[in-house]
């Protein structure tokens, strides 16, 4: 879309043109001076380069009147794979924001409705309480909370970052681990150019984000902020992604896992992997978050506690910095025929969308600088 204030009210984002009134504008709604979306590179990274992007525009929308900014709404778009077809155009909807005096004027809904017009589907995993009745508004449909996972390493140190009854973390078991099975990284295993999917025969996800070598490389390799590390089964039949992020006031270190694609055996493998890492490496717990329960009897098999456990319900969901305050990650998708609304039908992890970001840019900016160079 090209810029032009004077035939429409929503415009994408030049940083040439809105750099500075935009930075104003998200210091006035998010009340903040270090939230991410002041980072021009994170900016650049999330909606210029992103390889599903076919404009040469950022994919983030401005409603602007009388030349003054008064929300906006960011758009990630993906391939998204169905059962009928190869792809359809999809995008997940992020950082909807109006200015706080304008809330119930109905710029959001209208943002989010425009949005629609330019995707086949719109997938939103992490929507507020107030984003999901947005969300039913424009006609998507709720399919559910996101599954959690989590695998206890440490209890003593679990315990500074559990917010439930602490008998029920003080009484879970304490397991021995093994060394298991050997890993590998990107630059000692190419990315598959096809969809990771169908390259490791993994057929439990009808609907599912491409993860093709174009999408990890982005998503993962160049993030501006965050070193995620890969873990590879033996015979490369299974990936595993995960990040360490350090609790700042305690110094407690959690594991979050943000891909799994492995068939049932390399996931076994895998698990095993990356809790022997992790007991080395003096990690209070591993965290995965996610939509299906295909590998539900392999977790818990090899000791993580599922949703269903109030030890699991007692954990923070952010760590930098500690807020016990989320509860839950809730799934909307965009009501269209052909769709199953069968969260175990759906591929969709924290790497989705943008719930892995950086919740304050202060903590990351030197490993930003470091990877500049």
């Amino acid at each position: 879309m090209s810029y032009s204030e004077t035939t429409t009210n929503i415009v994408n984002y030049r940083p040439e043109i809105h750099g500075g009134s935009y930075k104003d504008f998200i210091r006035d709604s998010y009340g903040r001076d270090d939230y991410v979306l002041l980072s021009d590179q994170y900016l650049k990274w999330q909606f210029l380069d992103n390889p599903f992007n076919q404009t040469d525009d950022y994919t983030l929308k401005l409603f602007i009147k009388d030349g003054r900014i008064l929300g906006q709404i960011g758009l990630i778009p993906v391939r998204l794979k169905v059962p009928w077809n190869d792809t359809i155009s999809a995008s997940y909807p992020v950082n909807l924001m109006v200015r706080p005096e304008l809330r119930s004027l109905g710029v959001g809904y209208f943002l989010l409705k425009d949005s629609m017009r330019y995707y086949s589907a719109l997938i939103n995993p992490g929507a507020s309480a107030e984003g999901e009745k947005l969300c039913k508004g424009v006609g998507m449909k709720f399919m559910g909370n996101l599954n959690r996972y989590i695998y206890v390493i440490s209890k003593e140190k679990a315990r500074l970052i559990f917010n439930g009854d602490i008998s029920i973390l003080n009484g879970l078991d304490s397991r021995r681990h093994k060394k298991f099975t050997s890993k590998m990284s990107p630059a000692d295993f190419p990315l598959p150019t096809e969809d990771i999917f169908q390259a490791f025969g993994v057929g439990y996800f009808p609907f599912h984000v491409v993860r093709d070598s174009k999408f990890l490389r982005w998503r993962y390799i160049e993030h501006p902020f965050f070193e995620y590390r890969f873990i590879f089964s033996d015979g490369n039949k299974g990936l595993l992604i995960y990040r360490e992020e350090v609790e700042p006031a305690t110094g407690v270190r959690v594991w979050r896992i943000v891909e799994l694609i492995a068939d049932s055996e390399s996931c076994k493998s895998i698990l095993e992997h990356i809790i022997d890492k992790a007991v080395k490496s003096d990690v209070a717990i591993i965290d995965f978050i996610c939509s299906f329960t295909a590998y539900d009897d392999v977790f818990r098999s090899k000791g993580f506690l599922s949703g269903d456990s109030e030890a699991v319900k007692g954990f923070a969901y952010l760590f930098q910095p500690l807020d016990f305050r989320k509860t839950a990650i809730r799934l909307l998708i965009s009501d269209r025929e052909g769709i199953n609304y069968d969260m175990n039908q759906w591929y969709i992890t924290k790497g989705d969308s943008d719930q892995d970001r950086p919740n304050s840019l202060s903590v990351y900016e030197n490993t930003a600088r470091s990877k500049d160079g």
